[in-house]
């Protein structure tokens, strides 16, 4: 819910401009801070909360799949930095978050 809220509000109270460089690396960096908001609480967050960081992953995996590296190596290896770093902090904290709401998971 609260990966929701922040993308919701970045996109409402980002200024509409013409510079895609700098839209793209904003929103990246806004997807970084979500990613360093799970690692840090994701004792706060249940399974629906992960899964939309799981749909998370899957948009930036797919980005990686057509994205041109050539045009912007610089883009691209930081996506696939976030989508490492992303995929890592899944892994690691879907266990303690499947102890703590295992109704879910019957």
């Amino acid at each position: 819910m609260r990966l929701l809220l922040l993308l919701v509000s970045l996109g409402l109270f980002t200024p509409c401009t013409t510079n895609t460089e700098t839209d793209v690396r904003s929103a990246l960096s806004a997807i970084e801070k979500a990613i360093q908001l799970l690692q840090n609480e994701y004792k706060e967050f249940n399974l629906d909360g992960m899964f939309g960081f799981r749909l998370l992953l899957d948009e930036i995996e797919g980005t990686l799949d057509i994205f041109d590296a050539e045009k912007d190596p610089y883009i691209f290896t930081l996506m696939e930095r976030l989508n490492n770093v992303l995929n890592e902090t899944l892994n690691k904290t879907a266990y303690p978050v499947q102890q703590r709401d295992p109704k879910y998971y019957d």
